[in-house]
This record gives C-alpha cells, structure tokens and sequence, in this order.
C-alpha cells in the first residue's frame, strides 16, 4: 500500500511546556500530517507529551537563536507545507477544513492566519496580528533572526513574484497573558537578545520596532518611543509591513507619557498614510479628547467606526473600529456634556460586545448624576432583551453598582411576571430592597429584608450543591445580603464588623463594580444624619482600608465616595435654588470625577 502523502508538516519548537503542549496538538491534530517538535532543553515531562500526542521530538541545545531552533525542525519535515505553532497556541474549531483546502489548491508560496493574542480573560481583549504561518517546504525558505524570526524575508529571496494570502483560521494564543509573561521572564529575554541583534545589524528597523515593543510592554514608554523613532529613520520605512503599528505605538508611548497634543500629531501623521487602519483613527480620537479639541475627537471616532474591524495585513486590536471606539465615542460625548449621545454609544457599545460592563456603569452613573436615573430602566427595557433570568439579574446588578437602587428595584420587578422569574431574581430583589432602604436612611427596614427567607441558608446551600454559582447567581445575593447584614447591625448599635464580615470565603464579585460588603448604600443613608451613624460608617471605611482585606479596603473607598457624593449632591441642590449658579458646574464635574466618569481633559 503506498504511503498516504504528506501534505501539512506541524513544526513547534518548545521548552518546559507540559502544560500546554497537549491542547497545542490536539488542536493540530486532524490539520497535519506529521508533528516534529524541538525541545531545546526541557527539564519537564514536555517531551513525554510530545511523544504520546503522536509527535517526532528532537533535542537541540539552545543557543540564543529563535530562527536556528526553528530550522532544526524545518530541515527535517517532508510535508509539502510546514505549519508553525507555539506550544501556548492552539487552533480554533475547524482549522483541518480551511487548511487543507488551501494548502492542496493556493498557487501562493505562505499563508497568513489571523493570531489573537488573549491579554487575560474573555473579557479582557486581544491583540490580532496576520502572522506567516503556513509556506511551502522547500530548502530555500529557512528562517532568519534571533528573535522574533521570519520566513518571508527568504522565501522572497527565491522567488521575488512569490505570492502570499490571507487565510481565516485563527490561532488562539495565550502566552502574552500577564502571569505567563511574568512567570517566563519574557520580557527581560526578549529585551536581551533584542539589544543584541541591535548591536549586530544597527540599521535593521525591523529590530528598532521589536525593541519599542518590549520597551511599551515593560512599562518604558520613553524608551520605547526612542526606539519607534528611530525605526521610522529607515530607508523606504512607510513600506515596511508593520509601519502602520509603528506609528500607532509612537502614538500610544506619547499618550503613557501624557504628551496627547503630541501624541495627536503622530496619530493624525499616520492616518494620512493609513487611512483606512481604523486603531490610528481611535488613537486620534482618543489624543484629541484628552487635549479639550472634543469635536474633532468625535468625528475621528466616528471614522474608526465607519471603518470596522482592520482587515488584511493589519494588525488590531479587538474592539478598534467596533465596542472599544463606540466605547470611546460615548465617553467623548459624556465628557462634552452630551448624555443622550453618550448614552446612545454607551448602549451601543454593549450591543457590539454583551459582555462588556464598562459602558453600562458610566451610564448608570453618569445619569443617576445627571438627576435622570429615574429613566434608566425603561431605556434599558428599550435596548436590550434580557432573555434569561441571569441577563435580567446582570442588568440588576450593575443599576446596584451605580448606586441606582430604586431603577434597580423597579427593573426587578418589571420581571417579575415573567417565565424567566426565579430564586436567584428574588434574592436580588431583596438586595435591591435592602440597599434602597439602606440608602435612605431607613436601616430597620433594610434589615428586615436582608432577614427574609432565611436568603444566608439559601444561598450557603446553593453553593455547596455547586448550582447556580457565579456573580450573577443567588449564592452571589445571599452572600452580599449577608454582607450588607454585618454593616446594618453594626450601624445599629452591634459591634464592629471585622474585615472578614466585609469580604467572606464565599464572596462574588465582578470586575468593574462595588465590593460585595454593603457599606456603600449604609453611608449614603447615614449622611443625611451626620450623627453617630455616620461616625460608625466613616471608622470602618477606613479601617477597611488601612487594616482590612483588599475586598474590604475597596469597600471602604467605595463607602467614603458615597458618602462624598451624598454631601456634594446636597450642595448642587442648594446651587440649583440660586441665581448665578457658575460652581454648579463645578461640583457636577466633582461628583463625575468621584464616579469614575472623570471629564477627560
């Protein structure tokens, strides 16, 4: 029987890897037709691994030279294409499909796929770089550099007309995640074989460019702007295939340094080259917003959305054109005073991304401030459709978080006679109940309902079962109702709560939004008292903060901007009864600022 032919070699070259170099390959696995990977000096059980997933491994000594690594295992590949994966990458579903078909019928000599570089969770974002990936095995295409090495440079060295195409198949990788980069030492690696290839070929860009890159990541930013600046001296630059990042990094150094008229120059010199890279046109819009020119700022950003997502050989960011600008757009007309636009692109924003909370805090807050949160649940009703009971229960949770507790008791109950309508939305309800009364002083009442159902039981039995568990869910209730409990009790003439009261074993929380300890809404009601309510509240604020938990000095901070914004609110309304109210829009910006919706400037 003849040998089946070889079309996809997979080449890896790996270094105590164990924990990741399984999902690599099985990701990989009905895409190729032979594995070989390089280890060049594991002291894990990486090669046992290697070896079970079906993988030919090869020992090779490391000897500071990405591209030598890479070649070892290219030489000795037959496939008629060679694939090239990281150990910390994996194939997204359906790779075999889109691979195979191109490498069986492109008359192109390399493939560039789309690789998302996760920064940390789901929600957290991507890089998404076309990277050359996939080119034909042929003994003249051998990788070049030290660090951050290249197969196009040679294979158009062989054959100058040589064609090179998009594929779509994206490249999850997940080693550019903070406690990765941290535990490798990436940067401090990177950052020494770069200063090194610069020493031997100065005039390189391409190296410049990855010094600045490494420089931004650390932290550097005037560092890394040397380096932007001097790549952009090469001969031809506006040329070179990653020019456009150039002058968007030029941009964001400028920006880290807080130079945004400067930084403005530079993204507006780009976009005039790149006109149609929507990350330039965010950047100016964004250089332009902090420098008070808020007009043009819009139209920029308007610009980048007209735009959509970067295509082709961009490299982006996830959300530039998309819900990161119509995110910036918002803020833009927040901080210009334009709440229904702002609101408009907030809610805009969430559409574009459900589960991005961000936009959905700066509205709640910036029109509970604006004396319109009383709008806020039939907009909401408008804008999106809470289906499930968690999204009815999110949507709950973040009007609690902005401090709108009546919009968020009227958007429970609006609920309540739906299918949807469970366990976990009472438990909210009651929260939300709980903190209204809490907030208006009325703190035998709020106690009342952090009693009823026995929700602490509940919700301790809900998570033992390992049902419903989540930010979102009813053990999460329970576990701020009990929270918010400890601070009533106090406040009422118990003893003082310790930070534990404030940040149990079982707290939930969700990025973006108040501690689960409850003293927020107590401090808002014990304000209007300034009495010994007050006194109990501020002590634990800032016990909290000097001794407690991180859960419990976070709670604290929340508990004294509370209350700052109680007294200032007291002093708009004062203003608003006087003629010649020129400070009323002082202490609006003021109590924007303590909400996080600083006005940009």
């Amino acid at each position: 029987m003849a040998e089946r032919r070889k079309l996809i070699s997979l080449c890896m070259i790996v270094k105590n890897e164990e924990r990741n170099i399984a999902r690599c390959l099985r990701s990989a696995a009905d895409v190729v037709d032979e594995i070989i990977v390089v280890d060049t000096g594991s002291s894990d059980g990486t090669a046992g691994v290697a070896s079970e997933c079906g993988a030919r491994v090869i020992e090779a000594a490391w000897t500071q030279d990405f591209a030598a690594a890479r070649n070892v295992g290219v030489q000795e590949a037959s496939g008629e294409w060679i694939l090239i994966l990281d150990a910390d990458e994996e194939l997204a579903p359906g790779a075999a499909s889109e691979l195979r078909s191109l490498a069986s019928h492109t008359p192109a000599s390399g493939i560039l796929l789309p690789v998302w570089n996760m920064l940390g969770g789901e929600d957290d974002g991507a890089t998404i770089n076309p990277v050359l990936r996939m080119f034909r095995n042929d003994p003249r295409h051998r990788f070049e550099g030290r660090i951050h090495e290249q197969i196009a440079i040679s294979i158009m060295r062989a054959d100058p007309s040589a064609k090179l195409c998009l594929g779509e198949t994206v490249i999850h990788h997940y080693g550019y995640r903070p406690s990765v980069v941290a535990e490798k030492d990436k940067m401090r690696r990177n950052t020494e074989l770069l200063l090194r290839s610069v020493e031997e070929e100065p005039d390189n860009p391409f190296h410049r460019y990855n010094l600045g890159v490494e420089h931004l990541r650390a932290g550097r930013p005037a560092d890394a702007l040397e380096s932007f600046r001097e790549a952009k001296k090469a001969d031809a630059f506006v040329k070179l295939s990653y020019a456009h990042l150039v002058y968007k990094y030029e941009a964001r150094c400028l920006q880290s340094l807080g130079r945004w008229r400067d930084a403005a120059v530079a993204a507006e010199e780009g976009v005039r080259l790149f006109g149609d890279y929507a990350d330039l046109w965010h950047a100016l819009a964004e250089s332009l917003a902090r420098s008070g020119k808020r007009r043009q700022a819009a139209r920029a950003a308007a610009a980048a959305l007209r735009l959509g997502r970067p295509q082709g050989i961009y490299h982006t960011e996830e959300g530039m054109g998309a819900y990161q600008t119509a995110f910036l757009l918002g803020m833009i007309y927040d901080w210009n005073g334009q709440f229904d636009a702002a609101a408009h692109w907030y809610i805009e924003a969430v559409r574009m991304k459900p589960s991005l909370l961000p936009p959905l805090l700066r509205l709640c807050r910036m029109m509970r401030i604006d004396g319109r949160a009383g709008e806020l649940p039939a907009l909401l009703e408008r804008r999106f459709t809470a289906g499930k009971e968690g999204a009815g229960v999110k949507m709950a949770a973040v009007l609690l978080d902005s401090g709108c507790y009546g919009e968020a008791v009227c958007w429970l109950r609006r609920r309540a006679a739906e299918p949807e309508w469970g366990a976990a939305s009472k438990a909210w309800l009651a929260l939300a109940e709980a903190k209204r009364a809490a907030s208006e002083g009325r703190f035998d009442a709020a106690l009342l309902w952090t009693e009823s159902y026995a929700w602490q039981a509940v919700g301790a039995c809900a998570a033992r079962a390992g049902e419903g568990e989540g930010p979102y869910s009813l053990a999460a209730a329970c576990e701020r109702l009990r929270m918010l409990r400890a601070s009533l009790l106090y406040i009422e003439g118990g003893s003082e709560p310790s930070s534990s009261a404030f940040a149990g074993d079982g707290a939930v929380q969700h990025e973006g939004t108040e501690p689960a300890c409850g003293l927020a809404a107590v401090a808002e009601g014990a304000a209007a008292e300034a009495g010994s309510a007050l006194e109990k509240v501020v002590r634990t604020a800032v016990s909290g903060i000097a001794d407690g938990s991180d859960e419990a000095a976070l709670g604290g901070a929340a508990a004294l901007t509370a209350y700052a914004d109680s007294r200032l609110r007291s002093v708009e309304s004062l203003l608003a009864k006087r003629p010649g109210r020129a400070s009323l829009g002082v202490v609006r910006s003021a109590r924007l600022a303590l909400a996080g919706c600083e006005r940009g400037d």
